[in-house]
């Protein structure tokens, strides 16, 4: 049978240390682990059974073997120990790794035991001993028997001394169990000194790998304690953190290197706020330019210097606002004025030069001559169609400030997509060619086909949205 290990991983070792440190010979019988008592551990390690053969025919020199002695060697079974599989390097090594692996492989794996009689110096011993014995003792026999018969050898003296010489030979078969039985405690002496061995290599190990991991745990906590004050203190640089990057990476000293992305980090960090400064501080102060929003537009798109040029969308965005309440302003005031002139019209009976401009009759007209419920129903739809256009106005300005919020290259493609709807799917007044307000809803579904279109096409979505926005149309996820 197999020695019986239980593996007792820690997690926070490396495999190599699994397969190394933590292999606890355990005995399943009992539940307990082997400890300090090493020959119990020798002591399960695996006999051979069978007839043992020492030499051809199971004979050593004129020596017959016992039937019952067992000897595991040529020709008995033999077992070995499972075998280890070695993981990778792990986080820490040690300087008794490969030491450690060596013992471990050996003791996991040990040559199984042998005996062989005419390997052995003790028996050789006994076998010398016990040859001249038998060779005395054949001498003597002969002698003594010889003189009985007149000093002549006969086959009854002769098989007398043969006999004094196998007693000896049968007393030297009769100490191979015990010398076997030596040799195979010589044999688990070695394997407990080699178990001795590789714990003092295991303890060596670990304490080397303890010293290993409390190094690398408090150059961390260090590295840490020095990154956290960096950091806190980072500002110091504030003036120009660029100028500090440049030194760090041109000192030729690669142990500051690490300061560089906090450094970029932070620098990233102030243009972005300076920039959200600025841009909040030009929108505050937009208004400077109202009186003419697109002469600025035309300043910055052609003055070559394109670090200003994030400021156009804030300017299209006020101009279009600022059209947009101009419109509205015109709008409330012209409906007004028809109003006021279809009372002046009831009240005069007759139009004048003002009812006239307002009501699109002719100066002189009588109002007996117009059906008044017709015309307010006229001037009142006039005025909801305005209001219509109103609301769509407020919708776009709304928007156009929000798409003011995209980047330059966002904001070409809204202007683009807007340009392309607004002069092929948006009907024109074949008269004034101003855009026909309110859109209705063939007009509105045909701008939701297009933008769903550029969708697949693959158009910015941040864009789009805004675009449908713009538009009021509604807008929902698959």
């Amino acid at each position: 049978m197999a020695l019986p290990m239980y593996v007792n991983y820690d997690e926070n070792r490396s495999d190599n240390d699994k397969d190394l440190g933590f292999l606890n010979p355990y005995n399943p019988m009992s539940g307990m682990l082997y400890s300090g008592s090493v020959a119990n551990i020798v002591g399960n390690l695996p006999k051979a059974t069978g007839n043992p053969v020492l030499g051809a025919g199971g004979k050593t020199g004129n020596v017959t073997l016992p039937a019952n002695t067992t000897i595991l060697g040529a020709g008995g079974n033999t077992s070995t120990l499972p075998t280890v599989a070695y993981g990778n390097s792990g986080r820490f090594t040690t300087s008794y790794d490969a030491g450690t692996l060596d013992a471990l492989s050996k003791l996991m794996n040990p040559d199984p035991f042998t005996y062989n009689p005419e390997t052995d110096p003790a028996f050789q011993a006994y076998k010398a001993q016990y040859e001249l014995a038998g060779d005395r003792a054949f001498q003597n026999t002969i002698g003594e028997l010889s003189t009985l018969t007149g000093g002549r050898l006969n086959s009854w003296a002769t098989s007398g001394a043969a006999q004094a010489r196998n007693y000896y030979a049968q007393q030297l078969g009769q100490m191979i169990p015990t010398l076997q039985e030596n040799a195979y405690n010589k044999y688990k002496d070695n394997i407990n000194t080699q178990f001795k061995q590789f714990e003092t290599l295991r303890n060596m190990q670990d304490m080397e790998y303890k010293r290993n991991q409390d190094a690398a745990t408090a150059e961390e906590t260090a590295k840490k304690n020095e990154t956290d004050a960096f950091k806190e203190t980072i500002n110091q640089y504030y003036s120009d953190y660029q100028a500090q990057i440049n030194k760090i990476a041109n000192d030729d000293d690669p142990s500051n290197d690490w300061q560089i992305p906090y450094l970029k980090a932070a620098r990233e960090e102030k243009i972005a706020t300076l920039k959200q400064e600025e841009e909040k501080k030009f929108k505050e102060t937009i208004n400077a330019y109202y009186s003419d929003f697109q002469a600025e537009i035309n300043k910055i798109a052609n003055d070559n210097d394109s670090s200003n040029d994030w400021k156009i969308p804030y300017l299209k965005a006020a101009r279009e606002e600022k059209i947009a309440i101009m419109n509205e302003t015109k709008a409330k005031e012209e409906a007004d004025h028809r109003t006021n002139a279809l009372e002046m019209f009831k009240y005069l009976g007759v139009a004048n030069e003002y009812i006239a401009k307002w009501l699109g009759v002719k100066v002189g007209d009588k109002t007996a001559n117009y059906n008044m419920e017709q015309m307010k129903v006229k001037i009142d739809q006039q005025n909801a169609d305005t209001a219509a256009k109103n609301a769509n106005i407020a919708a776009s300005k709304s928007t156009s400030s929000n798409a003011s919020d995209l980047n330059t290259a966002e904001r070409a493609q809204f202007d683009d997509v807007k340009t392309q709807i607004n002069n092929s799917i948006i009907p024109k007044n074949p008269i004034t060619g101003q855009l026909e307000y309110p859109l209705n809803e063939n007009v509105l579904q045909g701008i939701a086909n297009y933008l769903n279109s550029l969708v697949k096409a693959g158009y910015s979505e941040k864009v789009l949205m805004q675009l449908a926005a713009f538009y009021g149309l509604a807008i929902t996820e698959e």
